[in-house]
């Protein structure tokens, strides 16, 4: 045994004291050393820093302080090793330092933590609940701000995305127009005017192209979004006490691990003395203000928006049809019909048709409509699987899930103890979170097709 008794009862009190944001139990192995070598993995897997202290000698035992240095300094990690002996009853302290910020700039690159561009802005409020002891800040209050300032930011770049994504491919299908009208008339006396139209037209949509590549307004849109849809998931799980082991999980940008790292600490330490009882917890997070289910109903969210999607995405298969099959036709026509008339509209058609038919295909990708339909129905059925089928089949889709299964919100409601609600509540979050991620990966490097 490694404590006794009244170590015991000594290390219980000092747990419980109020500035320890949170304590949990890591590992199940049953040999001691295998034990604290698995804490050792797991402290430097989530920490920012590490900061250890050892005797004189360290005896450098499988699990000991040592091995938290090593895989602290095997993941880059700032460590601080202070080594402490005596002399005449003093301590004397000396340190050792790894990737240690050393306050210059260009050599501290990559070592502090830093909030990505989109954020960079963002100004933390003053307080409107008490901090707990040893946090600047309480998480509601954290959440709210990144939520706010994430969702002004996300709306702005989505908007300047796709304004721009129509103006690109619009000024590229009428210059064709133009080309196409010059080839047909050309003894049209406004001749040198449309094509002096087709070039600015050309240097437009180039231009906008240009300026999407520089200032990546689809990056920002999908940092920024992902961040406010991160804070709302941390309001919704305010009140439940539990690691948000989603946060490290999920394939996050890594830019935004400084930011989810505190989040977490400020979630355990704001959570650990008001959490509330299961049912004030089922409350909160499944039907709260707040909650996945309450006013911001995911289920409703992913109904209202997939038919939408979908209607958009037939449409622009039904234009790119269309216009596929007449230029198709207008080509035949042409070569079967003697040359008359009809056959410079006729070779107009062959050429603006497939502009347009591409035109769609084009807007459709940049809106990313059929991974946004596919996405959602595979959220929507692991939520609610009788609804998700009865969608599919309105959709002409086949759902994911068999309707007889139960879905996360049923079983959410009918969670009768707290191990197994906390388990459910990172299930959800971790498919909720996980369809963000995905759609962010996409939509960061996603430019106009």
């Amino acid at each position: 045994m490694d404590f006794t008794t009244a170590q015991k009862f000594q290390a219980r009190k000092l747990l419980a004291a109020p500035h320890v944001a949170h304590v949990q139990v890591v590992s199940s192995a049953d040999d001691r050393h295998e034990r604290f070598r698995e804490v050792n993995l797991e402290l430097a897997r989530v920490s920012n820093i590490c900061l250890c202290l050892v005797g004189p000698a360290p005896a450098g035992k499988p699990g000991g302080t040592m091995d938290l240095v090593k895989y602290a300094r095997r993941r880059r990690r700032p460590t601080l090793l202070i080594c402490v002996t005596t002399k005449e009853g003093e301590p004397i302290f000396t340190e050792e330092k790894s990737d240690w910020p050393t306050g210059d700039a260009k050599t501290d690159s990559g070592k502090l933590p830093r909030l990505p561009a989109p954020l960079d802005g963002i100004r933390l409020p003053a307080p409107t609940i008490t901090p707990p002891c040893g946090v600047p800040l309480h998480a509601r209050d954290y959440f709210e701000a990144l939520k706010q300032f994430g969702s002004g930011v996300a709306r702005a770049n989505r908007d300047h995305f796709k304004r721009a994504a129509v103006v690109v491919i619009g000024t590229h299908f009428v210059a064709t127009l133009c080309a196409v009208a010059a080839l047909g008339f050309h003894e049209f006396r406004f001749l040198p005017a449309l094509l002096v139209v087709e070039i600015v037209l050309l240097l437009a949509g180039w231009g906008v192209h240009m300026v999407l590549h520089h200032f990546q307004p689809a990056k920002i849109w999908a940092v920024s979004r992902l961040t406010a849809e991160l804070s709302a998931s941390g309001k919704a799980v305010a009140g439940c006490h539990l690691q948000l082991d989603y946060l490290f999980d999920l394939p996050f940008p890594p830019t935004l691990r400084p930011l989810l790292r505190t989040a977490n600490v400020l979630h355990l330490a704001s959570s650990r003395l008001t959490a509330a009882s299961l049912a004030g917890q089922m409350a909160t997070y499944v039907s709260g203000p707040s909650g996945r289910f309450g006013d911001r109903d995911q289920v409703a969210h992913f109904l209202t928006n997939l038919p939408k999607d979908h209607c958009k995405r037939r449409r622009a298969d039904l234009v790119f049809q269309t216009c596929a099959w007449g230029a198709i036709a207008a080509t035949a026509l042409k070569l079967s019909l003697p040359h008359g008339a009809w056959t410079t509209p006729l070779g107009m058609l062959g050429v603006v048709l497939p502009v347009v038919a591409v035109g769609a295909l084009s807007l459709a990708a940049a809106f990313g409509l059929e991974a946004r339909v596919h996405t959602y129905l595979d959220t929507l059925s692991f939520l609610n699987p009788r609804i998700a089928a009865r969608v599919a089949a309105d959709i002409e889709m086949t759902s994911p899930r068999l309707p007889a299964e139960a879905g996360l919100v049923e079983l959410l409601k009918n969670a009768d103890t707290e191990l197994e609600f906390h388990r459910l509540v990172l299930e959800t979050e971790t498919i909720l979170m996980g369809e963000l991620a995905n759609w962010t990966s996409r939509r960061a490097f996603l430019p106009v097709a």
